[in-house]
């Protein structure tokens, strides 16, 4: 007897679909500014982690769509010289990511490259408001999907979905603790 197998889906057609979804993302940050890159990214984030939980990857071209916006916000912002500066997002993304990046390349089957560049996507979201947020979402998501694992009792638990909810715990205590983002309008 032979598996059932489902049809996948053309991958030019669905890397297309999200090239379209991060400019559309892209565009709204620059009309509406930093509050619409926020959303944007965390949303495709988001998706990206749900794609993680199901199927323990997070897909390259949700992740290239989600940085889309969080680069418009952080050049308009090196453009207009409003808001926090553009080394700010990079500073951000270098402390989200680089201590991803260190547990990758020390143990790669424990840390997919995937949860490096999410976290670098992540961390630039986090520097919209400040750089010291990205680790506070770092510590964050360790803390949740530590708790997740041993309350499943799984050894391998995904990443992605911790490290998005880390950066919005983070964004969102900076919101409430009165920080702006960047606006460059």
């Amino acid at each position: 007897m032979q598996a059932l197998t489902l049809p996948r889906p053309d991958a030019a057609a669905s890397s297309l679909r999200w090239v379209v979804v991060g400019v559309a993302c892209g565009l709204a940050a620059a009309v509406w500014g930093s509050p619409a890159a926020l959303a944007c990214a965390l949303a495709l984030a988001a998706a990206a982690a749900v794609v993680d939980a199901r199927l323990g990857r997070l897909p390259d071209p949700i992740l290239a769509a989600a940085a889309v916006p969080v680069a418009v916000a952080g050049a308009a912002s090196a453009l207009t010289g409003h808001g926090a500066d553009a080394w700010s997002v990079v500073a951000g993304a270098a402390l989200l990511s680089g201590p991803l990046l260190i547990a990758h390349l020390v143990a790669p089957s424990s840390l997919g490259f995937g949860d490096v560049k999410l976290g670098s996507v992540l961390g630039a979201t986090c520097g919209l408001f400040a750089p010291v947020l990205a680790l506070v979402a770092l510590c964050v998501a360790s803390g949740a999907t530590l708790t997740f694992g041993v309350a499943t009792r799984r050894r391998e638990v995904p990443f992605g979905p911790g490290l998005v909810a880390g950066a919005v715990v983070a964004v969102v205590m900076s919101i409430a603790a009165g920080a702006e983002a960047v606006a460059w309008r």
